[in-house]
């Protein structure tokens, strides 16, 4: 079971002046997201016969390699004795309180640690020692990608770690907490240097535009269902929604018309990324609810003509060389068209007696070629006289009646309550009248067909024949009319060798367009650029311009240094103290220091208002005397700096012993 590794961000931190002192770090305990996208993977970065799911689909595979088992309980990975240097770690979606366990010397390539919206932090923990990333071929140890979730690091108080980079051994991008504290937490009280900030990243520089398409004749598009919103009062703003039976929820549009060009676009900044979720208790509870008229009931039906040209999927038939009494089919994905396939999908079929049609045999996993493969392989078309290819049509699990049948307006017999009728429209010579039919229930397929015969009725007629349609309150479809579309959309910007700007999108045509600040249009109160093709300038020959970003509301985190050795003895190295409280030498008395390092304010405690006077000093806000930059340096490097902030802010919150 294979889970696709998304691609590493590269991020850029800039240094954040942290003005409060964070509380000590706490783990939310509540394990890994219950979607599938939830994993832990240990794969090779050079060779994919290398990868093995220790977790995923909510279920632990404890023998997909030697020395690596996961506990759902406890949401802790064990690495016993896995010394794998060649071989990196994935996980995906883990949540806060993901633990990873020590025991005995292992080793690993790199750890990519993802949040994707939910919570990726990393616990490391044990008794052990990890070295991860000693060839420093790797840019860091440990990748964090919070992705807009929490994302903390902490190392135990007991673990051996020797982590490795080319400029820092672990990064963290994208996290929702806000100070170092909680960030990053080191239990032993080791001093290590820690650079956060508020996230920047480098991003293509781009221009909002506006593209408005005449259509020549008078358009459509149905949005759902009609939703009436008890607050809303412009006229010009009408909403839908669309209702999933499988969550019991509603997904509620914003579609505003645009007076100006006759046309209608959805607004992306309603709910979320332009839709509102909503549960059928919470829809219930709000300004929204649905639109309904007195209208005909639709009956759901099929036909033996559906039946047999309609039903289910078709594709084309293959005999296999080494197993002919099967029957295999082959799907194709393409770029150019079907008849140059990128990729072959063959799957086999079985014959299910109970709905009497072809469906995906269970036992089979289907199998994807390329092109030269499947030549190569044992399967082949089935022709027919005409030697063309033969088709087979199958159902799987996304082709009900749903996909292939009919709907008409049910219909009531007077002295057949039982019976169960429809009235199908047609209009023969200009006039509509309806096909009234009764329908015939397939106990073996578990749905209706339609009857052998029927009489043909005019509207007016129905009644006198004892017929009448039945109405019931029902929701209404949301349809709206235009003669022009709009689309509003993103151009990045690029820039050429003499420094003219312009708009492009790089594609399979990589359009380049000219704009000017003269031409654009407000919609919705934001302005969009009108662009006009520019085929004289090439592509190639312009240069994508970038500009620094800063992400609010979302921090990143480095611990900057190329190498950490963390709770490491160095045999044939020693260490020595003079282990006494008081030392007096040449029979004089120790005299009394003339600071506190890290009382700033000269007050005998040391608290976050120290740390918020050297922040001040580092950013040019503040002067400090001479014993108070004493006092300042924290760290004992001879300069005061963010640095000596952070460690005043880790004393105070006792998260070290001492400076």
């Amino acid at each position: 079971m294979k889970m696709k590794m998304k691609k590493i961000i590269a991020i850029l931190i800039a240094v954040l002046l942290v003005l409060s002192v964070a509380p000590i770090t706490a783990f939310a305990e509540k394990g890994p997201a219950v979607q599938s996208f939830a994993f832990i993977s240990i794969y090779s970065n050079t060779s994919e016969d290398d990868y093995y799911t220790v977790f995923g689909d909510g279920k632990a595979y404890n023998d997909a390699i030697e020395g690596a088992t996961y506990d759902l309980a406890t949401n802790t990975l064990t690495l016993k004795d896995f010394n794998h240097p060649e071989l990196s770690m994935s996980t995906n979606m883990m949540g806060d309180d993901f633990t990873v366990v020590i025991d005995g010397e292992c080793a690993l390539d790199m750890m990519y640690i993802w949040g994707w919206g939910y919570g990726g932090s990393l616990n490391i923990q044990g008794t052990g020692t990890l070295t991860v990333n000693e060839s420093k071929s790797r840019v860091c140890s440990i990748m964090m990608n919070a992705e807009g979730s929490n994302a903390n690091l902490n190392f135990g108080k007991d673990v051996k770690l020797n982590l490795y980079g080319k400029e820092q051994v672990a990064k963290i991008n994208f996290s929702t907490y806000s100070d170092l504290a909680t960030g990053i937490n080191f239990e032993n009280g080791q001093k290590i240097p820690v650079v956060s900030g508020v996230q920047t990243d480098l991003e293509p520089k781009y221009i909002e535009y506006i593209n408005v398409e005449d259509l020549n004749s008078l358009w459509w598009t149905t949005y759902g269902l009609n939703v009436a919103c008890a607050t809303e009062t412009d006229p010009n703003v009408i909403y839908a929604a669309n209702y999933e039976e499988e969550n019991d929820s509603y997904y509620v549009k914003r579609i505003i018309k645009l007076e100006d060009y006759d046309a209608y676009i959805e607004d992306g900044d309603f709910g979320n990324y332009g839709t509102l979720t909503l549960t059928s208790e919470e829809f219930a509870k709000s300004e929204y609810s649905l639109v309904t008229e007195n209208l005909p009931v639709q009956q759901l039906y099929t036909t033996e003509w559906a039946e047999e040209h309609n039903r289910g999927l078709e594709a084309d038939k293959l005999v296999r060389e080494s197993d002919p009494d099967s029957v295999y089919v082959c799907n194709y994905s393409w770029t150019i068209d079907r008849e140059h396939p990128d990729r072959y999908y063959i799957d086999r079929l079985v014959w299910d007696e109970d709905i009497e049609f072809y469906v995906p045999d269970p036992e089979f996993d289907y199998i994807s070629y390329d092109p030269d493969e499947f030549a190569a392989s044992d399967f082949s078309y089935v022709l027919d006289d005409d030697l063309q290819r033969e088709t087979v049509r199958y159902l799987d699990d996304y082709t009900g009646i749903d996909e292939y049948g009919y709907t008409a307006p049910l219909v009531k017999k007077d002295g057949d309550p039982d019976g169960i009728y429809i009235a199908v429209e047609y209009s023969i010579e200009g006039e509509m009248q309806y096909w009234v039919t009764e329908l015939v229930y397939n106990e073996k397929r578990g749905y209706y067909f339609e009857g052998e015969t029927g009489v043909l009725l005019k509207p007016e007629e129905l009644e006198a024949n004892g017929y009448s349609i039945v109405y019931a309150e029902q929701p209404t479809e949301c349809r709206v009319e235009y003669t022009q579309r709009v689309t509003l959309s993103r151009m990045n910007l690029y820039e050429d060798a003499q420094g003219h700007i312009y708009a492009a999108q790089k594609s399979w045509t990589n359009t380049v367009y000219d704009f000017s600040e003269d031409n654009k249009a407000e919609v919705l109160g934001n302005e969009y650029y009108f662009l006009t093709e520019n085929k004289d300038v090439d592509f190639d020959s312009l240069t994508q311009i970038l500009e620094n970003v800063e992400y609010e509301g979302y921090y990143g985190y480095a611990i900057d240094t190329d190498e950490l050795h963390y709770n490491v003895e160095y045999e044939g190295y020693y260490g020595y103290a003079i282990d006494t409280d008081e030392l007096h030498y040449n029979e004089g008395a120790v005299p009394e220091p003339e600071f506190l390092r890290g009382d700033v304010n000269g007050d005998g405690k040391i608290d976050v208002t120290d740390a918020t006077l050297v922040q001040l000093y580092a950013a040019e806000m503040l002067e400090l005397s001479d014993e108070q930059l004493k006092a300042a340096d924290a760290n004992s490097d001879g300069k005061v700096d963010v640095t000596d902030a952070t460690y005043i802010q880790l004393y105070a919150a006792e998260l070290i012993d001492n400076l």
